[in-house]
């Protein structure tokens, strides 16, 4: 692998943790200003500079208007924000972050570059979001950074892959959860099924939930002094505002190691008395809400509970207490979470990178026996998931996770249709003539079927959860669904009648006639093909 050093980063929403290891040494963590954890926080500077960790921090409080405080999150939404009247590409402020964690790996090493720099993203981020991390990382001065899941980075933390298993990973961070089931195969840990996660549900929203508590009872003890002090306009309220969130978060993360917290709030002379059985009854609905995503995530991998090796817990938010009580509750397994959860995705990031054998500096013989050559290349704003030609060969549809299926003209490359649908395409099929097309799609629900040639939708097929398959008659007058509610379904292509339900106890990935059309096979969960007929 040569000699030198190897740097791992994880940019996270409130917090970005890195990790380094020479060759042939242990993994340890970066200290940045003394901390473990770098404040993911930018504040533009009245000179025009991104300010970053503490001295971020310090000047947010006084200048709440001139910080963001998950860019992070800024960069997912794309764009531009608007800190201290000034335009800023969230880009930018991502390269910030990485960029003081790069300047002060190298220094800590006299000034030599890292061999090799390893990013970790959600499981989620498509090609558009990766793509805006290289950008951040190129601003930064990392050049050619590798990019890995944080599910993975984070498995391998806990164990390197031992082939067969399935582990899960619940990972829940100052303002996104992110969920995955993982399969260890081939000395590695890959994606069992699709990754689940709400980008809106963090410990940031612990946070609000508290601050709000807090706002209730300083209200009750004097409602004019937190008018006063809070509730304003002005540059001095949201000083306090801001310093109180701060104080707030520090309240949750005591009470994840003890059952009560005072906090001191503005200028009441008194504390004020939080308990872990209250906080816990604030957060129990998003507790719920993000098991629920877990179990999710474990049903569309095709898997019950019981069939996990493993649950990982990482993330800063996964050790209060409620959240590991919860999960193992609802799976009947204690979680994992043997390490400093805010460090295991950039641990486990070195670990992957300095275990598994690199790829892509040989060429296999069966490789330099078959040369090719990309004749097209169709750019779409998100992961593309499934492809299909038209049956003469002239058209290429696809289905990604922007909502959208596209037809393309197979001979140039150009886009002819799209289709808009109200969650990420999962299938596509032509139909025997090529008149139609068949999308099957996630959270919506529905099967569609479309003109092919003008992109009109001419039926919707009600289905009771997400759609993960859809398959033409060879006649084209049936089609077929599978979905994740262990149900194929056969309909009439026409109509939009249902006319069959063929029962299974996993989620339908799969569905194909037989080429006369008497047969159905089907492809579930639970390792399980079926043949059904004849109808």
């Amino acid at each position: 692998m040569g000699s030198g050093w190897v740097l791992a980063v994880d940019f996270g929403t409130s917090n970005t943790t890195a990790a380094y290891a020479a060759d042939g040494g242990a993994p340890a963590v970066l200290q940045v200003e003394n901390s473990q954890y770098l404040p993911s926080v930018v504040v533009a500077g009245q000179d025009g500079q991104l300010l970053t960790g503490k001295a971020a921090e310090q000047q947010a409080v006084f200048f709440p208007d001139r910080a963001e405080r998950t860019p992070k999150r800024a960069m997912a939404a794309g764009g531009q924000v608007v800190l201290g009247g000034r335009a800023l590409a969230t880009v930018e402020l991502a390269a910030a972050v990485l960029g003081r964690v790069y300047t002060e790996a190298v220094r800590f090493h006299g000034g030599v570059a890292p061999r090799r720099v390893v990013l970790t993203h959600p499981a989620r981020w498509g090609e558009t979001l990766q793509d805006r991390l290289r950008a951040a990382a190129a601003r930064a001065g990392i050049a050619g950074p590798a990019l890995m899941p944080e599910p993975v980075a984070a498995a391998w933390c806990y164990s390197p892959p031992a082939a067969g298993q399935f582990v899960a990973v619940f990972d829940l961070g100052g303002g996104t959860l992110d969920t995955a089931v993982l399969k260890a195969d081939g000395g590695t840990f890959t994606p069992a099924g699709p990754p689940g996660g709400d980008p809106e549900l963090g410990g940031e929203d612990f946070d609000e939930l508290l601050l709000g508590q807090v706002e209730k009872l300083a209200l009750e003890r004097d409602p004019a002094l937190w008018e006063d002090s809070f509730a304003g306009a002005g540059l001095k309220a949201r000083r306090e505002r801001w310093r109180l969130r701060a104080d707030v978060r520090v309240a949750k993360e005591a009470l994840s190691e003890q059952h009560a917290h005072d906090l001191l709030v503005g200028d009441y002379h008194e504390p004020f008395r939080l308990t872990r059985p209250e906080f816990e009854q604030l957060i129990s609905a998003m507790t719920d809400q993000a098991t629920a995503e877990m179990a999710r995530t474990i049903t569309a991998a095709g898997l019950q509970p019981a069939q996990l090796a493993h649950l990982y817990l990482t993330g800063g938010s996964s050790r209060i207490p409620a959240i590991a009580t919860r999960l193992g509750h609802t799976f009947n397994r204690v979680p994992r979470m043997e390490h400093d959860p805010k460090t295991v995705v950039a641990l486990g990031a070195l670990t992957a990178h300095t275990t598994q054998p690199q790829t892509g500096t040989g060429t296999s013989s069966a490789a330099a026996a078959l040369p090719s050559r990309e004749l097209h290349r169709l750019q779409h704003d998100d992961d593309v998931c499934e492809v299909a030609f038209s049956p003469d060969g002239s058209r290429l549809a696809t289905g990604s996770d922007d909502n959208l299926a596209r037809i393309w003209d197979a001979s140039t490359g150009r886009e002819l249709t799209r289709l808009q649908h109200g969650g990420c395409v999962s299938s596509v099929a032509f139909s025997p003539d090529g008149s139609r097309l068949a999308t099957a799609s996630h959270q919506d629900n529905l099967a569609r079927i479309w003109d092919a040639s003008t992109g009109r939708e001419l039926t919707r097929l009600q289905h009771d959860n997400w759609v993960l398959s859809v398959a033409f008659s060879p006649d084209g007058t049936r089609l077929a669904t599978g979905s994740i509610d262990e149900l194929a379904r056969i309909w009439d292509a026409s109509t939009g009648r249902e006319l069959t339900r063929l029962q299974h106890t996993h989620p339908v990935f799969w569905v194909a006639f037989s080429p006369h059309g008497t047969r159905l096979a089907t492809g579930s969960g639970g390792g399980q093909a079926r043949i059904w007929g004849p109808w």
